[in-house]
Order: C-alpha cells, then structure tokens, then sequence
C-alpha cells in the first residue's frame, strides 16, 4: 500500500514539472502571501493581474504574474504581490500603504 501510494505521488510530482503558473494559481499564491505576512484585506477587494518581463543584466529573462490588490475605486493598490511564472514563486511584495507620503501636519 505504501509503494502505491508512493508511485502516485511521484508521477502526480512529475506531471507538474514544467508546468506554468496559471493567473488563477498566481492570485492564490498572492493571497496567501498577504496572509503569511498578517496583512488585511478589505471584505471587498480589487484584483488586477499582468504579465512582467524580468530582464536581469547576467541571467536569463523569466516571466512574472504581477498581482495587485487594493480597494474598489483606488488607483493606487495596497499590495503588489509578483510570482514567477514557471516556478510558482513570490518574487516580490509590495505594501503601498508603506509608500504613502505622509500628510504633512498644518
């Protein structure tokens, strides 16, 4: 039983190899970033996806899943979250609320 259950969670591994990350899976992976670093999102929330080119100077371009969410009617979105494409990975997270220029006191 044990060998079985051994040789399906092999094959199940080398099916996924290769495999790209779906923009459905990268704003999964997003969110579940907001949750491990305990930040908050509001009930109702925005998602926009686009797809990133990173050129680095001495390795080989890959692509990324940028995946902003923020709040309905903000142009600016609290977090940025991008995922590498192929290996389903956090690249990066952006907190903009950390940006924000504070108000300056009258």
């Amino acid at each position: 039983m044990m060998r079985v259950a051994l040789l399906a969670s092999i094959i199940f591994a080398l099916s996924c190899v290769g495999c790209a990350t779906t923009r459905e899976r990268a704003v999964a992976i997003a969110l579940e970033e907001v949750a491990n670093r305990k930040r908050t999102l509001p009930e109702t929330y925005t998602v926009h996806v686009g797809e990133l080119i990173a050129a680095v100077e001495l390795a080989p371009s890959y692509k990324l899943w940028r995946v902003d969410l923020g709040i309905p009617g903000r142009k600016e979105p609290l977090y940025s979250v991008s995922v590498h494409q192929t290996k389903g990975t956090v690249s990066d997270f952006t907190d903009h609320r950390a940006l924000e220029k504070p108000k300056s006191a009258l």
